[in-house]
């Protein structure tokens, strides 16, 4: 609603609660963005939508935020993994039927191919409509490369 709102020219602010790192829960105030700006990660968004529907589309909300909000690529692979595969303790985002369906049982921590495309959806959805940013920064392909991955012999 905020990234419409700001295309369309309504320069509102968006007030967020969450508890940031200092334990503030907020209201934390997002300031509003140029419409050019906003029209661009629509843009791409919708880009990326369209990706989607014409093939299995690397991307799981709560992953992906784990990988994205982390402090680090290697941490936020990490705890993007632990997130996807679940455990005894953590329900695996990966482990239920919905995404094994939508992804043609495609696991996006299986080679690096499908991880780049991962982190790449990843980035492109939180920059979009965390801040407005189209074009996501690029890929910490080191942090990639270091990722120990399941089945991956060859790259």
């Amino acid at each position: 609603d905020w990234l419409l709102a700001c295309a369309d020219g309504h320069a509102l602010p968006l007030y967020e609660f969450h508890q940031n790192e200092d334990g503030d829960i907020g209201p934390h105030e997002r300031r509003p963005i140029e419409p050019a700006q906003a029209r661009d990660a629509l843009r791409k968004l919708v880009g990326l939508r369209a990706a989607g529907l014409r093939e299995p589309l690397a991307f799981a909300p709560r992953s992906g935020w784990k990988y994205y909000s982390a402090k680090s690529a290697e941490r936020g692979l990490e705890d993007a993994r632990k997130q996807w595969q679940g455990s005894d303790r953590l329900w695996g985002e990966g482990t239920g039927a919905a995404y094994a369906l939508a992804l043609r049982a495609r696991d996006p921590f299986a080679d690096r191919a499908a991880l780049r495309a991962f982190v790449a959806n990843a980035i492109t959805v939180f920059s979009a409509v965390g801040s407005g940013i189209g074009i996501p920064p690029e890929l910490d392909e080191d942090a990639i490369a270091r990722a120990s991955l399941a089945g991956d012999e060859d790259e």
